[in-house]
């Protein structure tokens, strides 16, 4: 102890020196070690930090030391938003809990199936709707009406005639018929000229006409169109030219009052035979073709029928939803379920006759067929054309229909009789056999809408799909780009290239 004192000073100690640790992540900044020495504290020379050979070559990828699958089956608990999933496929949790979860997101999975394939179905199969409504309306177009009398010629013109004997021949006795004996008056004319020479005349037939309580004249508003009924008078006819007639005010007094003469004396034998007295009524769309065949009522002598008129504006669906088309058509603008039936029948007599018949379409090109063409061919032919022919005649997309509300009345009542006997110089006798009365009106000023509607969109579909998604999965639209998502990035990681340490 003394001699250390006497030398003035401390004696130095050994040397400790302390270093860092190792380093073993090449990425941390490098460290500076330090040396301890007698007198204070010297740093050491830096350490050099680990670093990548560059001869060795960067080719181990993550597919050669893990599966794609557990990278994918690890990444699921994060990557996919859905309420179980977390659970189900996180392997920090137990097994039964996540056997549990997985139970139940299977289960969801399948009602979630169900429910989309469903809708799916519902979607493909392009279901539809029909919306019925009721439009109130200042003014309505009122319907062209087709007054046809069931009897044809009149006995006044035909008999005595050649005509007149060839006609009574072939609805009496048609076995006994010797048609070659008729040959030239059949040739010679068309059944044009039969019905317009020997039909009925709209003046002895209609005996007076009024619309909301105006007299009409005869000739300016009635025209006679040749159908295949036979000749008929109509009213608001579209081939006139004028405008159509239009309504303001519902009721009687503001429709349209015939008084009409059936003529039961001038009735006829004529291909046409028809058993009943009076008048085929037929209330049709303004511009489109009658159907008197086909549709229409019938009104008898001393009757007052009573026609109140209800307008229907359908609207259909073209395909896939719906089965209406707007078929183009040779001999008319405007399609039609008449018009197309017309077509195809005036088609059909002229691939089989080489002519027309009389009440198809005006054709320069092709003429009318003769009397002799028509008793021979389109006479028979109509049995075949009925049996073994079809006309691809679809369902108007839009149309407008008249339904008529029929009610009678005695007419005239004793009373009116003597009146009307005087008034128009007939005999009291002649109303109860040849007199009718027809009111045509409407009932209201309203016109019932039917439209079919597409009932399930597509937007409707994928509405349908997210509300089971969030139903059943808790999940939304975004769920399905979290799946391309997962699927992507795991492939892409799968792919990835690991670097080799030294």
């Amino acid at each position: 102890m003394g001699d250390e004192r006497k030398s003035g000073g401390i004696m130095p100690r050994n040397l400790i020196k302390v270093a860092p640790a190792l380093e073993t992540d090449n990425v941390l900044p490098e460290k500076n070690g330090l040396e301890t020495v007698s007198g204070g504290l010297q740093a050491l020379p830096a350490k050099t930090p680990a670093v990548f050979h560059e001869d060795i070559p960067l080719h181990t990828r993550y597919r050669d030391k893990v599966s794609w699958w557990a990278i994918l089956y690890r990444s699921v608990p994060d990557a996919i938003g859905i309420g179980g999933m977390k659970y189900a496929f996180n392997p920090a949790e137990v097994k039964w809990r996540r056997f549990s979860w997985l139970l139940l997101v299977m289960a969801a999975f399948g009602a979630l199936t169900y429910q989309v394939v469903d809708r799916v179905q519902h979607f493909a199969s392009h279901p539809k709707s029909v919306d019925v409504s009721i439009e109130y309306t200042d003014s309505i177009i009122f319907p062209t009406v087709a007054i046809c009398n069931y009897n044809t010629f009149r006995s006044s013109q035909l008999t005595g005639t050649e005509l007149g004997d060839f006609l009574t021949i072939a609805s009496t006795d048609p076995t006994s018929l010797n048609m070659t004996k008729y040959y030239d008056v059949l040739t010679s004319t068309n059944m044009s000229y039969l019905m317009t020479e020997y039909g009925h005349e709209l003046d002895l037939s209609v005996v007076f006409a009024t619309y909301s309580r105006v007299d009409l004249e005869k000739k300016a508003n009635f025209s006679v169109k040749l159908t295949e009924w036979g000749p008929c008078f109509v009213f608001n006819d579209a081939d006139n030219g004028y405008p159509p007639v239009t309504v303001q005010r519902a009721g009687k007094s503001y429709g349209l009052e015939l008084m009409l003469d059936v003529q039961q004396w001038e009735y006829f034998f004529s291909p046409f035979t028809r058993q009943s007295a009076g008048f085929q009524i037929l209330l049709y769309d303004y511009g489109s073709v009658p159907l008197i065949e086909d549709q229409g009522f019938g009104i008898s002598p001393g009757t007052h029928t009573h026609v109140g008129v209800e307008v229907t504006d359908v609207n259909n669906l073209k395909p896939p939803f719906g089965s209406c088309e707007d078929k183009e058509l040779k001999y008319s603008d405007h399609y039609g379920y008449a018009e197309c039936d017309q077509e195809c029948k005036a088609d059909f007599y002229i691939d089989t006759c080489g002519c027309r018949p009389y009440a198809a379409p005006d054709l320069d090109s092709i003429a009318e067929c003769n009397n002799w063409e028509f008793f021979t061919c389109v006479l028979s032919g109509f049995a075949q054309f009925v049996t073994n022919h079809t006309c691809d005649c679809p369902v108007p997309c839009s149309f407008r229909t008249y339904k008529p509300t029929i009610s009678t009345t005695k007419f005239p009542s004793t009373f009116w009789t003597n009146v009307y006997s005087a008034l128009f110089s007939f005999p009291a006798e002649v109303f109860p056999e040849n007199i009718c009365f027809l009111s045509i009106y409407f009932q209201e000023m309203s016109i019932q809408q039917i439209n079919q509607q597409v009932d399930y969109t597509f937007f409707s579909l994928l509405c349908d799909i997210g509300g089971s998604l969030g139903l059943w999965l808790g999940g939304s639209v975004l769920t399905f780009f979290e799946f391309f998502d997962l699927f992507s990035n795991s492939i892409y990681v799968y792919t990835k290239r690991v670097p080799n340490r030294r």
